[in-house]
């Protein structure tokens, strides 16, 4: 939804990455769809899965990993998934410097 509102309003999706955290690689849902998107920087983490194939990191979504892959000022966080990696994200988000009104959280449960 996210992704359509961001075309919807510019006409593209340049600019925007696309962080999809899952277990194991073969967990990524519709990952040529988003890799296709053009002007969508992908990064795929597995946490899972210590040896994931090319273009697929193992890895925790935590504050060191996201200050390699965001701009904390510039843009929106969109933050989806369970509540517990919410916060945890949300509070790695804060600590580096992105504005709490910049931080949308959409819950599964």
């Amino acid at each position: 939804a996210v992704m359509r509102e961001r075309l919807a309003e510019r006409g593209t999706l340049t600019g925007s990455t696309l962080i999809f955290s899952n277990e194991t690689e073969k967990d990524i849902i519709h990952r040529e769809e988003f890799e296709q998107m053009a002007g969508l920087k992908t990064v795929f983490v597995v946490t899972d899965d210590k040896t994931p194939g090319p273009g697929v990191i193992a890895g925790k979504i935590d504050k060191d990993f996201l200050s390699q892959h965001i701009d904390p000022k510039r843009g929106k966080a969109y933050i989806c998934g369970p509540e517990p990696m919410i916060d945890d994200v949300r509070k790695a988000l804060l600590d580096l410097g992105v504005g709490e009104s910049r931080i949308v959280t959409e819950d599964l449960d």
